[in-house]
C-alpha cells in the first residue's frame, strides 16, 4: 500500500487511462490492411500453409501470438484486441516506471499524463497493429536494464525487433550506455540474449528463403515503393516535428527538457535521449512516413517533455497540482477528440459483405485477394494479387496466371479501396494491365458480388468451373 501513496498521483492518471479506454474498447473496430496481414500470417504459420495468408516482409511475432489464438480456437481479433489492452496499460506502467528512474516522480506523472493519452496510443490500441507490442517490449526491456536483468533486456528487444523491425534499434542504446560504463561483460550478454531469438528467425528465413536476410532486405524495398505513403499519403520531411506539437501542445517543453539535458548533462538521462534519437532519425529520413510509425519514438520525446514542465514548475507543489489537473483535463480531450473523430463507429454493409463472404463458403479451389482482411474471415488458403506491389510486374503475372492457369482459381476477390489494386499514376503497363485482367474475369468468371461504396469497388469473381 506505502507505493500507492507514494504515487497516488500516477494511479490517478492510471484510472482515468483505464475508465478512458474500457469505453472504446466494446463495439464495432475496423479490421485494418495490416491486422488482416497479420491475423492471416498467424493462421498460415499454425496450419502450415494450408490456410490463411503469407507476407514474407512481415516480423512474425504479433502474427505468432494471433494465430496461436486461432489455433486454441480462440477469436484471434476479439482475443487479440484483449492481449492489446492488457499491453497498452502495460506500456503506461512501464513507461512511468522508467521515466521516474530517468527524470524523478513529479517529471514522470506530468509525461505519463501526456502519453497515455497520446492520439495515436488511443487510436491503435484497439486495431492489432504490431506498434503497441513492440512499445512494451522495448519498455519492458529498459524497465529490466535499469534494475540490472539485463539477459531478460536483451532477449525483450530481440523479441521487440521480430515484433516491428525497426524497433531493432533499440538496441544500440543499450550498448552505447553499457559502453560508455564500460560493462563490457554486460554489454555481451546483451547482445547475446538479444540475438536468440534474432537467430531464430534468420535462421527460419535461411530455410524458408536461402538468404537469413530476405525478409529485412525485400521489406526496405517495399517500404521505398509503397504506394500509399509514398505517393497517395506523402509527407514532408517535417511532418513528425509537426505531428508532436499536435499530439500535445505541451510537448513545445521537450524543447527545454532536451536543454536542461544537455546544458546540465545527466548521464541517466542519456538512455531515453538516445532511445528518441535512433528511431526519430531513422523514421524521418524514410520517405515513406506514417503517423502511427511515431509510437517508437513519441515515449521519449514526451519524458523530456515532463522534464521541461517540471524544470519550469520547479518545487512549487501547488502549481505542479494546477498543471497536473489541466494536463489531466487539456490531454485526455485531445486523445478522447482524435479518437471519436477518426474512429469508424459502426460497419459498412458493403465492405463487411465482401471481407466476410468466403465465411461459410466451400472453397475448392485456389482464392486470390487483393485484400489481405479476407483472411480474417476464411480458413482458406489466400493467394495475393497485390503482392509485394502492385505495378506493372505484378499485374503482368497475375494476368498471365489468370489466362494460363485460370481453371485452377475458384474465387478472385478485388476491391480498389484498401490500396491492393492501385496502380501507380505513371504505371501505364499496370492500368492496362489491370483493365485486361477485369475483362477477362468478366468473359470467364461469373460475377457474384459487385457493390460499390464512394470510390470503391467491390467485386467478387466465382470459376463456373466449380
Amino acid at each position: 500500500m506505502s507505493w500507492f501513496r507514494e504515487n497516488r498521483f500516477f494511479v490517478m492518471v492510471f484510472f482515468i487511462a483505464l475508465v478512458s479506454r474500457l469505453v472504446f474498447f466494446p463495439g464495432f473496430h475496423e479490421i485494418w490492411w495490416d491486422s488482416g496481414t497479420y491475423v492471416g500470417m498467424g493462421k498460415f504459420f499454425f496450419s502450415l500453409g494450408q490456410a490463411g495468408v503469407w507476407e514474407h516482409i512481415r516480423p512474425v511475432f504479433w502474427p505468432f501470438v494471433l494465430g496461436f489464438l486461432w489455433f486454441l480456437n480462440l477469436s484471434p481479433v476479439f482475443f487479440g484486441h484483449i492481449i492489446e489492452f492488457l499491453l497498452g496499460m502495460g506500456c503506461i506502467f512501464l513507461f512511468y516506471c522508467v521515466s521516474s528512474k530517468y527524470f524523478g516522480k513529479n517529471a514522470a506523472v506530468l509525461s505519463t499524463v501526456i502519453f497515455s493519452f497520446s492520439s495515436i496510443f488511443l487510436y491503435l490500441s484497439v486495431h492489432l497493429y504490431t506498434e503497441i507490442p513492440a512499445l512494451f517490449l522495448v519498455l519492458f526491456a529498459l524497465f529490466c536494464f535499469e534494475r540490472e536483468f539485463y539477459s531478460l533486456a536483451g532477449f525483450s528487444v530481440g523479441l521487440a525487433f521480430l515484433t516491428k523491425f525497426p524497433a531493432g534499434l533499440f538496441l544500440i542504446p543499450l550498448l552505447i550506455v553499457l559502453l560508455l560504463r564500460g560493462e563490457l561483460k554486460n554489454l555481451v550478454r546483451v547482445f547475446v540474449f538479444f540475438l536468440i531469438p534474432a537467430l531464430i528467425f534468420f535462421i527460419f528465413n535461411f530455410f524458408m528463403y536461402g538468404h537469413p536476410l530476405v525478409p529485412l532486405i525485400d521489406a526496405k524495398l517495399n517500404i521505398l515503393s509503397v504506394l500509399g505513403c509514398n505517393v497517395l499519403r506523402a509527407k514532408p520531411w517535417w511532418f513528425y516535428f509537426s505531428m508532436l506539437f499536435r499530439e500535445n501542445w505541451f510537448n513545445v517543453f521537450a524543447v527545454a527538457g532536451l536543454f536542461v539535458f544537455l546544458k546540465k548533462f545527466r548521464f541517466k538521462q542519456l538512455m531515453p535521449f538516445l532511445c528518441m534519437f535512433f528511431p526519430l532519425v531513422y523514421f524521418t529520413q524514410m520517405h515513406c512516413r506514417d503517423y502511427r510509425y511515431m509510437m517508437l519514438f513519441v515515449p521519449f520525446v514526451v519524458m523530456f517533455s515532463g522534464s521541461g514542465i517540471s524544470a519550469f514548475i520547479g518545487k512549487r507543489k501547488k502549481l505542479f497540482i494546477c498543471i497536473l489537473i489541466l494536463l489531466v483535463g487539456f490531454s485526455a480531450f485531445k486523445g478522447v477528440w482524435f479518437y471519436a473523430d477518426n474512429e469508424v463507429l459502426s460497419p459498412i454493409d458493403v465492405e463487411q459483405d465482401y471481407f466476410r463472404f468466403l465465411e461459410n463458403m466451400p472453397v475448392h479451389g485456389e482464392v486470390w485477394s487483393s485484400n489481405p482482411v479476407v483472411s480474417v474471415y476464411s480458413d482458406a488458403l489466400i493467394k495475393k494479387v497485390y503482392y509485394p506491389i502492385y505495378d506493372g510486374d505484378s499485374s503482368v503475372s497475375f494476368n498471365s496466371y489468370l489466362r494460363s492457369k485460370g481453371h485452377l482459381v475458384h474465387y478472385v476477390l478485388l476491391d480498389n479501396c484498401g490500396g491492393g489494386i492501385i496502380c501507380h499514376p505513371d504505371d501505364k503497363v499496370c492500368s492496362v494491365q489491370l483493365n485486361e485482367t477485369m475483362s477477362f474475369l468478366d468473359s470467364n468468371f461469373n460475377n457474384v458480388y459487385n457493390e460499390t461504396y464512394g470510390r470503391c469497388f467491390y467485386k467478387i469473381y466465382e470459376n463456373p468451373l466449380f
